[in-house]
């Protein structure tokens, strides 16, 4: 039986491709149009392994990259918010079959090449520290949007250590993610 590719147009034999089905609809891709689409959400595990991570980045995270196509059963699955026709963004969701409660802890989004972004890293890093240090898995997602100039950023942990993290953090938001900064980033670009 023949395929057509909802990307390339091409037909394909059932083994030279994809069928998936998502929350949005289903159909049919060939391997090749699977392996280059961009992913939805990215998502970066430390302290936690997951049996789906495709790849260890230079941090030490494993990470793992979802799609609209990729039949993945991570811990997370990719939601998207549809602002208008032609513009929306993706967001991560806990699953209902996840191994752990995890939490959102930080919800932000990076505003490429300003002097928030650049907050936004050095937060980042102290994060990834701190969770190093302490030997807690933590989830940092990143998530595409319509705004070439901003990408979504959350970190989930799970519940049971919200409470000794939850200190740290705030201190940590007062320092870097003020809201006048962030306001001032989106409005001017710097």
């Amino acid at each position: 039986m023949k395929f057509k590719c909802e990307h390339c147009e091409e037909d394909y034999s059932e083994d030279e491709g994809i069928q998936y089905k998502n929350e949005d609809s289903e159909g049919f891709i060939c391997e090749t149009c699977e392996c280059e689409a961009d992913w939805d959400i990215r998502i970066e595990y430390l302290n936690f392994e997951d049996d789906e991570v495709m790849f260890e980045n230079d941090e030490g995270f494993e990470v793992l990259e979802i799609n609209g196509y990729n039949k993945v059963s991570s811990e997370f699955k990719s939601e998207y918010k549809r602002l208008d026709g032609w513009r929306g963004y993706s967001y991560p969701a806990v699953r209902d079959t996840a191994s752990l409660n995890w939490v959102e802890l930080v919800s932000d989004n990076i505003l490429s090449m300003s002097e928030d972004a650049e907050q936004l890293k050095i937060f980042d890093s102290a994060m990834v520290d701190y969770f190093k240090e302490k030997g807690i898995p933590m989830a940092r997602i990143f998530s595409r949007s319509s705004n070439v100039f901003s990408t979504g950023y959350d970190l989930f942990i799970p519940e049971e250590h919200l409470k000794t993290v939850k200190k740290f953090v705030d201190t940590l938001k007062e320092k870097y993610r003020s809201d006048e900064g962030y306001l001032k980033s989106a409005t001017t670009g710097k």
